[in-house]
């Protein structure tokens, strides 16, 4: 088969998961976890979208096919289909796995046949949480996706030692070290991540801290982070949580603004006046006038528009008056909120 109807088998694959709340491979990273379901899609019971498989060569997507293909759940069906969109192969595979029914894999063509296996077992693995379904797959790559998958549903650390590729063994253990510290709240397990993995992967060190700096509003959780600036955010972001603005001046020396502390917790105080009280600690008359123009356009008060005195002109010459601004956006802001009401 040529590498569009490989392409077509795997789209039927991700379909399937989806439908079927079967397994979800975390391919580019994704944190994405597979959701244990026994309830499989019974789309016979369901109000059809379509009313004759005839009508899907006119379709542009997959899921018409889908749809008979699941009511039938005879793989007669699949002989019947003719559309180079969803091949014969697509087909068998969708079955394959609706029914995880690894037998019929034997249907494919036989450069699939081990393609089509691998995600059945993968898919029975994650819905039974058994590993030793992917002990059954060959190819090192599948093997390790299914492995990685089945730790999350059962939460065991020493699975990881199964994975033959190093870099998906760190990636694995970095994401059952995250898992495990967030639900504890233990962000010294955070230092045990792979220091291969850096911020944008979704298991780092600085997201570990972070997110139980923020679960457990201990800002001590923020030191581990070796950004000074990251460690500012972090510590900003912990403050938030009870408006805690006083401490902003605590950041002096912890790479992150004051000033952009102090308009962070500004501009989540419901109390108008304790927000341009705070506003007014920022350091210029300009990030003054700003803030309290933000809080007082989210809060759709115009009570300290007048005070503002900012005028600023853009380097294309563009002025603007922030009292003017501020009196007319939350202007604008009340009238079209009235007319919806």
């Amino acid at each position: 088969m040529n590498k569009k109807g490989l392409k077509g088998i795997v789209i039927g694959i991700v379909v399937v998961i989806l439908i079927l709340g079967g397994v979800i491979y975390f391919l580019n990273g994704s944190r994405e976890q597979a959701q244990d379901s026994e309830n499989q899609a019974q789309l016979g019971d369901e109000e059809r979208d379509y009313d004759s498989i005839e009508e899907c060569l006119n379709v542009p997507t997959t899921d018409c096919y889908e749809q008979f293909i699941l009511e039938s759940g005879d793989i007669s069906i699949c002989e019947e289909i003719e559309d180079p969109k969803f091949s014969y192969d697509n087909c068998v595979v969708l079955l394959a796995l609706s029914q995880k029914e690894i037998a019929l894999c034997d249907f494919v063509s036989e450069n699939e046949i081990t393609s089509c296996q691998n995600s059945v077992l993968s898919s029975m693995a994650n819905l039974n949480k058994d590993h030793n379904y992917c002990l059954q797959i060959n190819e090192t790559v599948d093997r390790d996706l299914c492995l990685r998958q089945v730790l999350f549903l059962k939460k065991d650390r020493s699975l990881c030692d199964l994975i033959v590729n190093q870099s998906h063994q760190n990636w694995c253990l970095s994401a059952a070290i995250q898992t495990e510290a967030e639900a504890s709240g233990n962000y010294s397990l955070c230092y045990e991540i792979s220091p291969e993995f850096t911020s944008g992967h979704p298991y780092n060190q600085e997201d570990c801290f972070r997110n139980i700096a923020i679960q457990t509003g201990d800002k001590l959780a923020c030191e581990g982070i070796e950004s000074e600036r990251k460690k500012g955010m972090c510590i900003t972001d912990v403050l938030e949580l009870s408006l805690d603005y006083e401490s902003c001046f605590d950041l002096e020396d912890a790479g992150y603004s004051i000033d952009n502390c102090l308009y962070d917790i500004a501009i989540k105080i419901d109390d108008l006046d304790e927000a341009v009280s705070v506003c007014r600690q920022r350091s210029e008359i300009r990030t003054q006038d700003w803030c309290v123009m933000e809080v007082s356009v989210r809060l759709r008060d115009d009570t300290y528009c007048s005070g503002l005195t900012h005028i600023e002109t853009s380097p294309e010459g563009l002025v603007t008056n922030y009292k003017e601004s501020c009196f007319e956006r939350v202007k604008v802001l009340k009238e079209y909120e009235e007319s919806k009401n």
